[in-house]
């Protein structure tokens, strides 16, 4: 009896746990690279998953509801700017981990996302599709 608080108790923070799903589970979102600089400039960079179909304009609509909202929640440093990158693969992802500022930004472009969202650290947020 004295093991199945303890046990119930990890099975209920496990189930409450940090998921990278959105609530209607139709996109799921894997960080794959994470860059943030002295200044805490950050930049994102996730592999989503989707059973929407994204060349549905309606769908495509959903998706990116999903995407500003999964942005809108990373980490960001008032007066700071952060991005944060969605591909359509994890092979597609990049790693910018270990980059400076620069290649993280330029690498993140050049990897060809579906949408980018930038908290701009002044209160204003852009989704931009295909930047």
């Amino acid at each position: 009896m004295k093991y199945l608080l303890p046990l119930f108790a990890f099975l209920v923070i496990r189930s409450c746990g940090n998921s990278e799903s959105s609530e209607s589970e139709k996109v799921k979102f894997e960080l794959v690279g994470y860059f943030k600089s002295p200044t805490k400039l950050r930049y994102y960079t996730f592999a989503v998953q989707t059973s929407l179909n994204l060349d549905n304009p309606l769908e495509f609509e959903e998706f990116k509801k999903q995407v500003s909202q999964h942005g809108s929640k990373q980490t960001n440093t008032a007066g700071q700017i952060t991005a944060c990158f969605y591909y359509e693969t994890i092979e597609g992802t990049p790693d910018i981990t270990t980059l400076n500022a620069t290649q993280a930004n330029k690498t993140a472009h050049d990897y060809k996302p579906i949408l980018a969202y930038w908290n701009l650290g002044n209160g204003n947020n852009n989704l931009i599709e295909r930047p």
